[in-house]
């Protein structure tokens, strides 16, 4: 979900443990060869095409890594497929009520958000994906508390799962 804090927690989690963060806005900057402003414009079908293309790429780069990669990928079963079959995968949760509060509506992504309607359109696709993120994730992390306690969780979670 927008706003959950992928990239401050796959920041965190890079210095931590020393992997690289490929953060989800500079990978399709760099996927698509547009700046951040432009991809703001893009119709949203194509956003999640690249979206998708972004993810699918994570899936066979060579690990450790750590990747954010954004909600739309929920609703493609072909990159879930791929996901749920390529490591750890964390699902930062956060209510579509508190990511409407948290992410503005400007930036990547937030195309839908402009105008009315922008709680609807997050409630319908919150209600969509988290059930699909639940089910693949190893772990679920309750995105409201601070990123430093997710990263936490995070870490203890991934030494237990790899050992």
């Amino acid at each position: 979900m927008m706003g959950a804090g992928k990239s401050t927690v796959g920041d965190l989690l890079s210095a931590r443990l020393d992997w690289p963060h490929v953060d989800n806005d500079t990978a399709l900057e760099e996927l698509s060869g547009l700046s951040r402003a432009e991809l703001a414009l893009l119709p949203v079908d194509r956003l999640h095409s690249l979206e998708a293309e972004h993810a699918r790429r994570m899936c066979d780069a060579d690990p450790p890594l750590i990747a954010g990669v954004a909600a739309s990928v929920a609703d493609d079963p072909a990159v879930m497929d791929l996901l749920a079959s390529s490591g750890f995968c964390v699902y930062l949760a956060l209510t579509a009520e508190s990511a409407l509060t948290r992410v503005g509506k400007e930036g990547v992504g937030r195309q839908v958000l402009d105008g009315g309607g922008a709680a609807t359109t997050l409630g319908e696709r919150f209600s969509r994906r988290d059930p699909v993120f639940r089910s693949l994730a190893a772990l679920v992390v309750d995105a409201s508390r601070p990123p430093e306690e997710s990263s936490d969780r995070i870490v203890d979670a991934w030494t237990a799962w790899s050992s």
